[in-house]
């Protein structure tokens, strides 16, 4: 623990003690100071510390408060946001910044993705600060009692604190309903994530059988296996039918085979034409390929502001044909792009074959840098580059 940020935290719990035993009740001021005790995970600065004693006191008290009374439907899980603008005379402080209050269940990629939207905006983010706690809620979805760590009954739920550039208050009510958005998406990643991710593993028993005749079956495996493991954040899937002549193929969706944002953001179910599609998807089904990658022409507005990826899968029959595809869509994890590539299964296949065929001693100045050249190149452009174009660049 780094011991500046504890006193700060320390000092800041001491500041809402003394507020709250002049400013409430003795029981009331018990229940704050409890959940406090519980919920703070801030550490805040010096500048922080430096504000008016009770302008700090009714801000976090407001999201006490906000805490208390969750969704009337509890089944539905759904956040909670509150953004205004405090009035003294309502909220009994005021302040130059624009507040926003969410209640969510605990879940990965919020703040991040929160971040993500208020960036979008252009705004500035003077606070955010999420204190995830171990809350029970009676039948009204009332707080009834916090606790740092897990009891019978309980779920965990995070309570954001967030300070922005001030809004009009007509602004305010968009302000709300994007970030509502965001959080939806988030908690439909994570509802469906291990669905998705097991579906992988399905595909990877599957294509053990029926795949062993296509030469980079193994490789392509191993690629799966990989992002099972945790490599890749899934954020959609979709599963097609192969049908039709092989003059005349088609690609139909199977119903009911979205999940993730690819459920949330469907349209009609539908049936594409194979010489319609890219010229990759119709590579992957003129050759020997079992994976084909590709792009969204959509950022994420999940984890990471960036492109989203395509991972598409064939599907083969027992008699070694195909009959279809899914297609993932997700992020890579950051080690995708830190680690070399030569640890990344079908990317280190391609870069071994340069250093390979590249005509340099490995252990030459020569060939060492082109292990560097490689190492370092952006990852997105090696699953998109034939072994002989990447030996020609790199070289």
């Amino acid at each position: 623990m780094d011991v500046k940020k504890n006193i700060g935290r320390v000092e800041l719990e001491g500041i809402l003690k003394s507020v709250a035993v002049d400013k409430l009740d003795s029981g009331r001021a018990a229940e704050f100071i409890n959940f406090i005790s519980n919920a703070m995970h801030f550490y805040p600065d010096a500048d922080y510390l430096s504000r008016p004693q009770e302008e700090i006191f009714y801000n976090i008290y407001g999201l006490f408060e906000f805490a208390e009374n969750g969704t009337s439907d509890k089944s539905t899980n759904q956040a909670r946001v509150k953004a205004f603008n405090p009035q003294p005379e309502v909220d009994g402080w005021g302040s130059r910044n624009s507040i926003i209050y969410i209640n969510h269940r605990d879940m990965p990629f919020l703040v991040d993705s929160l971040r993500m939207a208020l960036n979008r905006r252009g705004l500035n983010i003077f606070t955010l600060q999420s204190n995830p706690i171990w809350v029970l809620r009676d039948s009204n979805a009332k707080l009834t009692a916090s606790h740092k760590t897990y009891i019978d009954g309980a779920q965990r739920e995070a309570f954001i604190n967030i300070e922005v550039d001030v809004h009009r208050d007509s602004e305010l009510e968009e302000l709300q309903r994007d970030l509502l958005s965001v959080l939806d998406d988030v908690q439909t990643i994570v509802d469906d994530f291990d669905p998705m991710r097991l579906r992988v593993g399905e595909l990877i028993e599957e294509l053990t059988a029926t795949a062993a005749h296509v030469p980079a079956a193994a490789e392509s495996l191993e690629f799966l296996r990989w992002i099972y493991n945790g490599y890749f954040t899934f954020l959609g899937c979709v599963e097609f039918d192969l049908v039709g002549s092989d003059s005349d193929l088609y690609l139909r969706e199977q119903p009911g085979s979205r999940l993730g944002l690819l459920q949330k953001y469907s349209g009609d179910t539908r049936e594409e034409a194979i010489k319609k599609l890219s010229a990759g998807v119709v590579a992957l089904y003129q050759g020997d390929e079992i994976l084909t990658f590709t792009k969204s022409s959509r950022r994420s507005r999940v984890h990471r502001d960036v492109y989203s990826d395509y991972l598409v899968i064939k599907r083969f029959n027992d008699q070694q044909q195909p009959i279809g595809e899914v297609r993932f869509l997700g992020l890579y994890t950051s080690q995708f792009y830190s680690y070399s590539p030569r640890r990344i299964p079908v990317l280190r296949e391609k870069v071994n074959w340069v250093l390979e065929n590249c005509g340099f001693d490995k252990n030459s100045h020569d060939g060492k840098t082109l292990q560097t050249i490689l190492d370092f190149h952006p990852r997105d452009e090696l699953f998109h580059l034939s072994r002989e174009a990447l030996a020609d660049t790199a070289i």
